[in-house]
């Protein structure tokens, strides 16, 4: 009896060892595959949403560095156009605006349709006894008296309506 009490007692510790076993047999396999769905995951979803994020930054560095190429180009013609404009003087500037005027004046002229007139005075604003308020109205008075002026001539030469009896 006590052999057959020590027999049972070393299968009952040899099946709960292999039973403890199999456990942790599981339990690595299960820490495996969990390892390998990681790695899977990894390699299908985030590893190409990394490069794609990585190919965009540097397509816009590349797009930035253009940018910034052109604009530092243009910076640097302008400097040089700057300069030589300067040592050619008043007359250089004079020139220089008159062979650029659309380019220079065009943009301003575009958005004159945003200011409905009837008619334009063109007020010099060089020899007044007044200072300029604007650079587009010289002279308030001058302007306001002019207005006068075109208003009484259109009056004196407008036909005459007959009047209603």
């Amino acid at each position: 009896e006590g052999q057959k009490l020590a027999v049972g007692v070393e299968q009952a510790s040899a099946q709960a060892k292999a039973k403890a076993s199999g456990l942790r047999a599981q339990v690595e396999a299960e820490k495996q595959k969990i390892e390998a769905v990681a790695n899977r995951l990894q390699a299908e979803i985030v590893t190409p949403a990394l490069a794609e994020r990585d190919k965009l930054i540097l397509n816009a560095k590349a797009e930035m560095a253009a940018y910034a190429a052109t604009a530092n180009a243009e910076l640097d013609q302008l400097e040089l156009k700057l300069k030589i404009l300067d040592k050619g003087g008043a007359q250089a500037r004079t020139a220089y605006l008159l062979d650029n005027f659309q380019a220079i004046f065009g943009p301003f002229a575009q958005t004159l349709d945003s200011y409905p007139a009837d008619s334009i005075s063109v007020v010099t604003g060089s020899g007044g006894a007044r200072p300029a308020l604007t650079a587009i109205e010289a002279d308030a008075v001058a302007s306001a008296r002019n207005s006068m002026i075109a208003g009484a001539l259109e009056a004196m030469t407008a036909p005459k309506k007959p009047a209603k009896p």
